[in-house]
């Protein structure tokens, strides 16, 4: 059990972190529209290249990290089923093990 602890923890950081991201995301949407709203230049449209540019980079991070929170509950889960797996064969072996030795000395 405590791998899978171990993973919600880790999970619970990377959740943290895209959330985080998610914010920046919404702070640079939240500066496009005001520069957009009181700058009518030419450059403007390279600043919003950009920003655009760096939304599309945030959104494959946050896509990539979803991706490693799942990868990551799957594999405790699996981890945590092979243990209990192994602990249950180790713990019936040792009952056939004491069974077969009780036999042998009656």
């Amino acid at each position: 059990m405590g791998t899978v602890s171990y993973a919600r923890n880790q999970v619970s950081e990377i959740v943290s972190n895209r959330s985080s991201l998610t914010r920046v995301i919404d702070q640079l949407n939240s500066f496009k529209t005001t520069l957009n709203s009181g700058w009518q230049a030419k450059e403007i449209d390279y600043v919003n290249i950009a920003i655009d540019n760096i939304n599309k980079e945030i959104t494959r991070i946050t896509n990539e990290l979803e991706s490693i929170e799942n990868a990551i509950m799957t594999a405790a889960y699996e981890i945590e089923r092979e243990e209990r797996e192994a602990r249950e064969r180790a713990e019936r072996e040792a009952r056939e093990r004491a069974e077969r030795e009780k036999a042998a000395n009656k």
